[in-house]
């Protein structure tokens, strides 16, 4: 049992929980400021948090780093996997939700619902749903099948949204 963590040093370390000890498994080219880990723990993705805008995919067995998307300008401050592992789903400073297919290895979606950076981007746990919440103080959820039509948009919220989560049977 243990968990990840991600630092502004470009480390990344993994705290074995039944040992009580950590070790830096990798120190990144890309300053990342997100990550998500696969469901399978075989991969690794993290947004940039440099002006690059840059998607980095990390190989878990041989810790190789690679660059899938890049757009100069705009970082990345919100990733998130699909819970079959076949989609990466990543939120944008200018407000756009992209969405990368693992197995076509590129992008099949930018959804341009948002004003304003998107903070936080979640799957639902079946994978059906996605959820964004943004700078702009909205919410939106885009239906997985369905990505052509228009989001539900939430405006509940005074100010800024942070973080968004399914609940359990969401």
């Amino acid at each position: 049992a243990g968990f990840y963590s991600l630092s502004f040093d470009r480390t990344i370390r993994y705290y074995d929980l039944n040992t009580n000890t950590n070790n830096v498994i990798k120190r990144l080219e890309t300053p990342l400021k997100t990550f998500a880990l696969s469901p399978d723990e075989k991969f690794m993705v993290g947004g940039s948090s440099n002006m690059q805008g840059q998607l980095v995919y990390l190989d878990m067995g041989n810790l190789e780093e690679r660059v899938l998307y890049e757009d100069q300008g705009s970082r990345i401050h919100a990733v998130a996997i699909s819970p079959d592992g076949s989609k990466i789903a990543f939120g944008d400073e200018i407000g756009i939700a992209h969405i990368w297919d693992i197995a076509e290895n590129r992008e099949v979606n930018a959804l341009r619902g948002h004003t304003a950076r998107i903070n936080d981007i979640e799957f639902s746990r079946d994978g059906t749903m996605l959820a964004t919440g943004s700078y702009d103080g909205s919410v939106q959820l885009y239906v997985m099948d369905k990505l052509d039509e228009l989001p539900i948009v939430m405006k509940d919220h005074d100010t800024y949204v942070w973080d968004v989560s399914f609940s359990s049977d969401g």
